[in-house]
């Protein structure tokens, strides 16, 4: 445990388009529920977690535009909703890219 610990914490975590990151952000929260599971999975069949924690999550809409303005990775940006909320979230979202979908 003590080996593979040493390993990770020597790797570089960090943006994605960096060639010396050995690990980078998850592409979706979809992607961030199954990581989340195989951990989940680990642990319930006996594994210990060594380091790491919870990526950060919002509490509502100004939280999560001041964590996606505030990230050191290049961004590419969607938001999904009710039309009048998607345009307002998306356009104080500073991205080198972005989508949206509306609903209604």
């Amino acid at each position: 445990m003590d080996v593979g610990a040493a390993v990770y914490r020597r790797g570089t975590v960090g943006d994605g388009t960096d060639g010396s990151t050995r690990l980078g952000p998850l592409v979706s929260k979809d992607q961030g529920r199954r990581v989340a599971g195989y951990i989940e999975k680990g642990i319930a069949d006996g594994a210990t977690v060594i380091t790491g924690g919870p990526g950060p999550s919002y509490t509502d809409d100004d939280h999560a535009v001041e964590i996606a303005n505030n990230t050191i990775y290049g961004l590419n940006g969607a938001v999904y909703g009710e039309t009048e909320h998607v345009l307002a979230i998306a356009k104080r979202c500073v991205v080198d890219r972005s989508t949206s979908t509306t609903a209604g």
